[in-house]
């Protein structure tokens, strides 16, 4: 309760729409050098939307029409945002969905969020502002996780400006940092968008 408190209660629930635009780089498995690029992440209820562009080297699109999944890279897949992550959390009390206590990490409080698919969320959030710092996700094998570094609030929502993501994949786990530059929030948004190819 405190969590979704803190990322903006039922505004943040009630969003119809979010885009953010901003820079990433990217790190391959065991490299130390990071590759400069771009991204954008939109969605609208649990439709979404992925781009992350570092041509030459590396350019990923993951579509999520609400119901089946298209990716750019045949076996790379990143969880849908509509069934894990801070999205779960503004469905935590509706029914099929159960939170449990996990043990805390460091000066995080620590709990988990599972639907009826089976699929869960295990959130640590700051004792002190019940902000949401990290959260991972198991999906298709594999571990997601996510770190919120620097936070900014848009609209009575609170936005994740600078965070990371380890991406595994067959070949290894990439790291990705993003900076926000720019957010939307409740834009309309063309079915088109997602629309899979």
């Amino acid at each position: 309760r405190a969590a979704l408190a803190a990322q903006g209660s039922e505004t943040f629930k009630n969003l119809k729409s979010l885009m953010l635009i901003g820079s990433a780089d990217l790190y391959a498995p065991s490299s130390t050098q990071s590759i400069p690029g771009k991204f954008v992440i939109v969605t609208t209820g649990d439709k979404v939307r992925i781009e992350i562009d570092a041509r030459p080297v590396f350019n990923f699109k993951q579509v999520f029409d609400g119901q089946r999944s298209s990716s750019s890279m045949p076996g790379v897949e990143m969880p849908p945002p509509s069934k894990f992550g801070l999205a779960v959390l503004a469905k935590y009390d509706q029914p099929g969905y159960t939170v449990s206590a996990l043990p805390d990490r460091k000066k995080l409080r620590g709990f988990r969020i599972g639907d009826a698919e089976g699929n869960t969320t295990d959130f640590y959030v700051d004792l002190g502002t019940a902000r949401v710092m990290q959260y991972l996700t198991p999906y298709n094998g594999y571990t997601f996780g996510t770190e919120n570094s620097k936070f900014k609030e848009v609209d009575g929502v609170l936005i994740p400006m600078n965070f990371s993501q380890r991406l595994e994949m067959q070949q290894g786990a990439f790291f990705a940092e993003y900076k926000v530059k720019e957010v939307k929030l409740n834009q309309p948004i063309g079915d088109d968008v997602f629309t899979i190819q």
